[in-house]
């Protein structure tokens, strides 16, 4: 497993201390554990629980969230997130050179600037999921909104490559789930995608580093966050680097299928 977000040891930290202060009072004081002081004491980590749900990617707790393939085969699936930019028909380059496959998580309002990008996607073999329009979170948002935003993409992506359609992969913006989100998916025939490493490119200018840290818990299955929004310049080194290392550890890239 990743190495966890920060956020994981916050909320971790936060909900150890609030039951610790709670327990404590009660020893110290005979605050009664009924009504609504039991109610605090044991919803303060139930929400915390859920903030851990919402907010680390990696822990799909049962619900159907694909965050690795169940597979002994040394595969692992390069996902890239917030494109299409400037830097994707770079990647693309770089993943045609070296004959792997990925999945790219677009945004709807990115796919109206770079169709082309899109009509290139398909056409070598690459899938196409949706992350969402803008990169709204979908925290806080209903099924409506959500589905707003996920209508508005697919919209694009008939526009720009009809045969790009249906498209039934959902990243969350940021990985962040939510109930909601996840209710929206199963009905809509949808599954939503978080992953098992996280390169971190968003914040490391150095190609090296971020290829390594991608790598570093490599196993059967895994899939790997990218990104190939405008601002993500060191992705396009790394990307090179992380396929070579993939195959000396005779690993293939693989596109997600339905029955993944």
């Amino acid at each position: 497993m990743r190495r966890e977000h920060p956020v994981f040891w916050i909320i971790l930290v936060r909900t150890l201390q609030a039951s610790g202060v709670a327990g404590a009072v009660h020893l110290l004081t005979g605050w009664p554990l009924t009504g609504p002081h039991a109610l605090g004491l044991f919803l303060t980590p139930a929400l915390c629980l859920y903030f851990i749900f919402v907010f680390v990617a990696p822990w799909s707790w049962g619900l159907p969230i694909l965050n690795r393939l169940e597979t002994d085969q040394k595969v692992a699936v390069l996902t890239f997130d917030d494109g299409p930019s400037e830097t994707t028909a770079a990647i693309l380059d770089c993943l045609r050179e070296h004959k792997a496959q990925a999945v790219f998580f677009v945004l709807g309002e990115s796919v109206e600037h770079f169709p082309d990008l899109i009509r290139r996607m398909h056409g070598e073999g690459h899938t196409i999921g949706i992350h969402a329009w803008h990169h709204q979170t979908f925290v806080g948002l209903g099924r409506r909104h959500i589905g707003e935003e996920v209508r508005q993409t697919q919209e694009a992506l008939s526009l720009a490559c009809p045969a790009a359609l249906p498209a039934v992969w959902l990243r969350p913006p940021h990985g962040f789930k939510s109930l909601q989100a996840l209710w929206f998916a199963w009905a809509e025939g949808m599954t939503l995608v978080a992953w098992s490493d996280d390169s971190r490119d968003y914040a490391d200018a150095d190609p090296e580093s971020i290829a390594r840290r991608v790598l570093q818990k490599l196993r059967p299955g895994a899939i790997l966050l990218l990104h190939d929004g405008p601002d993500n310049r060191a992705t396009v080194d790394a990307v090179p680097l992380i396929l070579n290392s993939l195959r000396e550890r005779d690993f293939s890239c693989v596109p997600l299928e339905r029955d993944s």
